[in-house]
């Protein structure tokens, strides 16, 4: 009997199986980032708080503001993996497990990594799709659209919703 040859074992998730094949492909185009850093020497380092792989994490102060601040100094490594780690930091940027301290961000940096606050749905209310903006529609909207899985709705909640009412057919 030949020897049993082990199949590799592969894993695929069981939630977002296709998380990042879904996106447009700028979503992980990396290679072509281009990266306008900002003015360094208004910066100080006062203590190491963290590391990672491609960088050192330390507190510091802009001297120019007296405002704290976090530093990230990346370890020398290829311009490559810095522009993948650089583009994973902005397609996370404003995600559930993202943790802000209420810092304000450098103007360039801002506007390098962009942001975007949560806005109340009525702000999308125009004349024009009022007739469709009912409270259950913006309820099945607002959860639908939660950045976190585990906030979001389920397809089977989904379709019990609300929303779908006027169009259920009755339980016979």
């Amino acid at each position: 009997m030949p020897p049993r040859v082990e199949e590799p074992l592969v894993h695929r998730s069981k939630i977002y199986t296709n998380a990042c094949a879904d996106r447009e492909p700028e979503y992980s185009a990396y290679e072509q980032l281009q990266i306008a850093w900002g003015e360094q020497d208004n910066y100080e380092v006062v203590r190491k708080v963290g590391r990672g792989k491609y960088s050192e994490v330390f507190e510091g102060v802009n001297v120019a503001s007296s405002s704290r601040c976090i530093i990230k100094i990346l370890k020398p490594v290829k311009k490559k993996k810095i522009l993948r780690e650089v583009k994973i930091l902005q397609n996370l940027q404003g995600g559930p497990n993202v943790i802000t301290y209420g810092l304000e961000l450098d103007p360039q940096q801002e506007a390098l990594l962009g942001s975007h606050n949560r806005k109340p749905w009525s702000k999308f209310v125009t004349a024009d799709n009022q007739h469709l903006a009912s409270p259950e529609a913006i309820d099945f909207i607002d959860r639908l659209l939660r950045y976190d899985h585990q906030h979001r709705i389920t397809s089977k909640d989904a379709l019990n919703h609300p929303y779908f009412d006027p169009v259920r057919t009755p339980a016979a």
